[in-house]
Formats: structure tokens, sequence, C-alpha cells
């Protein structure tokens, strides 16, 4: 499943999550690339059914995946609110730089620049070296006004995961 999400083969991958469900009911990790597949190919509802099934899950890692999950059904809706709301709960359960970069963005968007920096910061101390942080940094520098630190931060992650789609849309924002 996880070959044919990648080559962007939604369809196919969600056959073989279901399969693998079939075998093993509530496998968290099926699940979760479950309501991937169906974010990929914009059926938000079926989603946001996979995710919330996730959140009631007892390990945390799931819980917190069942929320960032949602949390980008809801980008694709345009509710900012409920990203961030979701983002933050994904936060309790389980830390990362990339739930940091995601509240960077949507705090941007939401005219919340002190957040973003806020999240931006937290990412740094806890994740230094990943290139989550420093999207959340670009970002942050971008809001500020501070394109040429923008641009020295980006041509480094670009130098580094020039295959990265997210590394790829930020050297866009900073040209």
């Amino acid at each position: 499943g996880m070959v044919l999400y990648k080559r962007s083969k939604y369809s196919h991958a969600k056959k073989e999550f279901d399969r693998a469900l079939s075998l093993k009911a509530r496998f968290p990790g099926a699940i979760y690339q479950l309501g991937m597949c169906e974010l990929k190919m914009r059926k938000w509802k079926k989603a946001k059914d996979f995710f919330q099934e996730l959140k009631g899950h007892k390990l945390k890692r799931w819980k917190a995946k069942g929320h960032f999950g949602l949390a980008l059904t809801f980008v694709f809706e345009d509710k900012g609110e409920a990203v961030e709301h979701n983002l933050e709960k994904s936060l309790q359960f389980e830390k990362s730089a990339e739930t940091m970069y995601r509240l960077t963005q949507v705090s941007l968007k939401l005219k919340k620049k002190s957040n973003a920096r806020k999240w931006s910061s937290m990412a740094e101390k806890k994740f230094p070296d990943d290139l989550y942080t420093t999207l959340a940094k670009v970002d942050v520098l971008l809001a500020d006004d501070k394109k040429t630190q923008a641009m020295r931060a980006i041509k480094k992650a670009v130098s580094a995961h020039p295959q990265s789609c997210d590394v790829l849309m930020s050297f866009v924002k900073v040209n």
C-alpha cells in the first residue's frame, strides 16, 4: 500500500490498506493511510471518518495522527481555527517538527504572527536539525520581511532536500 501511495496511486493503495484491515481489524497504520488516501482523492468526509476513529485510539501516537489528519482535512476546507485546534491537540499527544511547522503556517494565515514565532521557536529548540523546523523558520522570516535570511535558509534546505514538495513550495514563496 505504501509503495502505491508514494507513487500517487491512491485508489490502488486504498485497496491494499482495506485488505490490511480485513486481515487485522482496527490496525491504526492502515486506518491512517486510508484517511490519507481519501484526503488525496478529495473525499473529505471519508477521510475525516478515518481520522476521527484514530482520535479514540488508546495509544497517544495514533491519537496525535488522528488530530493531525483531521487538521489536514480542515486545511482543504479552509477552516483555519479547526486546523489550529487539531494541530494543537496533536502536539499534546506527540511532539513533531511537522506539526509545529503546520501550526506556524496556520498562525500566519490567521494573522497570529506571535503564535507563528512561538511555534517556529519551539521547533528550533526541540528539533533543530529537522527540515520542517527550517521551513517554519523561513515562513516566519518572510512574515518579518527578512527575505535575505529566508533565502539563505531555503537554499540550504533545497540543496539538502531537492525532492521535497514542501521545500520547493517554500523556495517559490521566497522568490
